[in-house]
């Protein structure tokens, strides 16, 4: 599952996201615009805790959805 996290980041560097669609990502209230796009770099450390977290988690979801 690591692999997919991985392959997941490296995407997301490469191509990269549109401008617009980091301000959506970073919506947290209908009504109000957000006044900086979503950052979505991370930490060495924090990488290596989302990583021991992520994949548990997303076999949970996949587990009640399926």
């Amino acid at each position: 599952m690591e692999w997919v996290l991985e392959a997941a980041k490296a995407t997301v560097r490469r191509m990269g996201v549109g401008y617009e669609a980091m301000f959506e990502i970073d919506h947290k209230d209908v009504y109000v615009k957000p006044y900086v796009p979503f950052h979505s770099s991370m930490e060495d450390e924090s990488w290596k805790r989302y990583i021991e977290v992520a994949p548990p988690v997303l076999r949970i979801i996949l587990c009640v959805e399926g």
